[in-house]
Formats: C-alpha cells, structure tokens, sequence
C-alpha cells in the first residue's frame, strides 16, 4: 500500500512535536536545584531547616510539638516526610504540615525507586505506599539499623551499629545476607548511595566514610579524611553530591563533588547533629510539556492512519 503525501506528513508531525520539546526543556532544567533539609534542636525548639546550594538557610517546619525529627526522606513530589513523636509526619514542599502519614514509629526512613517509603522499627524492616499502606519488608539480622539506603535496582541497605556492618535485601525483601562487614565499621552513623550503586557509609569510631563497590569490596576511604568532624548523617542529590554533617562545635554541612572537592556548605545555626534529607522535583511545565506533545503525537498519527485507510492505492 501506498500511504498518500498528506497522510506522509502527518507522520511526521509528532517528529516535530518531539524535536520541539526536546529544544524547548534543553533551555530549561529538567529539575531546579537540590534543597537540602536538615533537622536539628535545641532548648526549647525543635525544627526543620532548609539550606539552597549555597547554604543559605530558611525556615521550613516547627517540629516543637510532634518533637524531634530522628528521620527524614523526601518523595518525588518535594513532600518531606518526619520520624518523630511516634509517627512519620508529611509536610508539604511550603512547609505545611499535612498530618500524621502513618502512626507506626518507623525509623531511618528512605523512598525506593517505585515511590514506597522503606522504615525501620527495631530489628523488623518496612515499606509503605504512596497511599499509606504498611506492609512488613524484611527483618535484620544483624541488629537495629542507624541508617538505611536503596539503591537503583531496588535493594534495600541497613547499616546496624550493634554488628558494626550493612546488610543487604532484595527489592521483594529476600535477605542478600552481609553486604559489607570489615571489621572498622564500628558505630555507622549514615548512609548514603550514589548513581553507580557505590555505597558509602559514614562511621562515628572511625570518624570517616568508607566507599564500597556494588559487591560489598571496600575501595577507599571518602574524601581521605576530609570531613567537618566525626561524621553523624549524609545525603546525596542527583548529580551525585555527597552532603556530610560533622560532630565539631557548629554540627557543620560540607558538600562533596564526585571528584571529592569539598565545599564548606553550613557553618552554624544548628543546635545539635541532625538528620540530612535532598529534595530535587521536576521543574514545574516540563512533564506538562512533554505529556502535550506526546498526546498530540498519538492524534496526529491517528489522524493520518485513518486518511491511509480512507484512500488506499496499490
């Protein structure tokens, strides 16, 4: 069959559609930038920071009330989600307090790639659904963790103080058993893993972080040492930037490139050693964008297989 030149071009539209999008969003960010949150308190206050990439903070959230946030994560809309007063509490990208998200005391809290935020609650591991739905994930073995992190296939980590070691889970929760147990991984304090799924751990003993390859075999030692203080918590944004919190006077923040330059990010206001947390969300217009041109592709295409079909030549 013979597809007439009018229903040719027509074809070629959602091309062009594509090409124009594609020329529109390189002009513009896919994502704004990283907006690091960071929990602290002290005497008579308890709340949540947030800090711009160049350190300036702002006010977030009051956490006097529920208390203490021993945790936070962040999902992929910018909703930050709070361990504290027994519960994990939602608050909006402004800030707002949206209520209590689930009542179970989850700890070390982290999202996997499907949106489900992944918590602790001693020994026994848990996933919850965007909806709210908890649901028993894993138990460990080798004690309570101080931290978890999910790496892009999905598998879940938990760092445990009391084994001085990270052990490792499958996405459906079957045990992958010790991932890395070196003997100086005495008292981890965080977690953290990057694109490449190197894992890094930040411990307080050793006061430094420790680079693990994708099977568990230790590689270096972060940053040779070059870190504000004993480490206490990490975080990790898109590009791969580690954020490290620092035990010294002002519970300082240093930013780290993948090629370990460090950048001195927050040097006070911090009342004590905190929980660390990135947020990077699509920057607003650009999935409106693509899901136009994509819809307008699939009608354009319909159109012009419909005119094939009222004029078919041979």
């Amino acid at each position: 069959m013979i597809i007439p030149d009018r229903a040719k071009a027509l074809l070629h539209f959602p091309t062009l559609l594509f090409y124009c999008a594609m020329a529109l969003t390189a002009a513009r960010p896919l994502r704004a930038d990283p907006i690091l949150y960071v929990s602290d308190f002290g005497i008579g206050y308890s709340r949540i920071q947030q800090f711009d990439t160049n350190g300036a903070p702002s006010p977030f959230a009051d956490t006097t009330a529920p208390g203490f946030a021993q945790s936070l994560a962040v999902d992929g809309a910018g909703n930050v989600y709070a361990s504290s007063g027994g519960s994990v509490r939602r608050y909006a990208p402004d800030g707002t307090d949206l209520g209590v998200f689930v009542t179970n005391d989850l700890r070390t809290l982290a999202f996997d790639k499907s949106g489900n935020l992944c918590g602790s609650t001693g020994s026994a591991l848990f996933k919850v659904s965007p909806g709210g739905a908890v649901t028993p994930f894993a138990t460990t073995t080798n004690g309570t963790p101080v931290a978890m992190a999910v790496d892009n296939l999905g598998n879940v980590y938990a760092a445990n103080d009391s084994s001085h070691s990270v052990q490792r889970f499958a996405s459906n929760g079957a045990d992958l058993g010790t991932f890395a147990d070196t003997g100086a991984l005495a008292h981890p304090t965080g977690m953290t893993i990057d694109r490449a799924n190197h894992v890094f751990v930040a411990v307080g003993d050793a006061q430094g972080v420790y680079k693990f390859d994708t099977n568990g075999f230790f590689l270096a030692l972060f940053a040779n040492g070059n870190l504000p203080g004993t480490p206490t918590a990490m975080a990790i944004d898109a590009a791969d930037n580690i954020y490290i919190q620092g035990q010294d006077t002002f519970h300082s923040i240093s930013r780290y490139a993948p090629d370990e330059t460090r950048k001195f990010l927050v040097g006070g206001g911090l009342g004590s050693r905190g929980f660390l947390a990135i947020s990077e969300v699509p920057e607003p217009g650009t999935v409106a964008l693509l899901g136009m041109a994509g819809g307008a592709g699939l009608l354009w295409r319909r159109r012009a297989n419909a005119l094939a079909r009222r004029n078919p030549t041979s």
